[in-house]
């Protein structure tokens, strides 16, 4: 259907992420507010699914590529050595990487870009609590 006379549908987009639904579409003179000209939206009802959408850790695929990448697997904050544990293991690797500035901090457990003492602080509130 080309609701604004352009050569290209019009597909909603419900969640507002820029991304269209491909089965849903409206006929208009011009494209309708809240109507996008693309349908590549797996999910039109979360705004943080959609084509080459970042991971959110949330289990779900994010980027509409067909399967959970390990950017979107479900986080276990504070796990740093993914044994199911929060534990001096952990512990001691957050201390290891202290001081480290920028993406490359794996114990930045409160995303501020760094790794420090409120990192420690995030920790502590988790420690001994199972992943499972």
């Amino acid at each position: 259907i080309d609701t604004d006379g352009d050569g290209t549908p019009d597909y909603a987009d419900t969640d507002s992420d820029g991304f269209g639904d491909l089965n849903n579409t409206e006929s208009a003179c011009s494209q309708p507010l809240g109507y996008v000209i693309n349908s590549a939206d797996c999910d039109d009802n979360n705004d943080a699914v959609y084509p080459n959408a970042p991971g959110t850790q949330e289990g779900i695929d994010n980027n509409c590529n067909g399967q959970i990448d390990p950017s979107e697997q479900i986080a276990c904050t504070g796990d740093l050595n993914n044994d199911g544990n929060r534990n001096v293991s952990d512990l001691l690797m957050i201390l290891q990487d202290f001081g480290c500035e920028g993406q490359a901090c794996e114990a930045d457990l409160d995303q501020s870009g760094e790794t420090g003492s409120s990192d420690i602080l995030v920790f502590l509130g988790l420690f001994g609590v199972s992943c499972e």
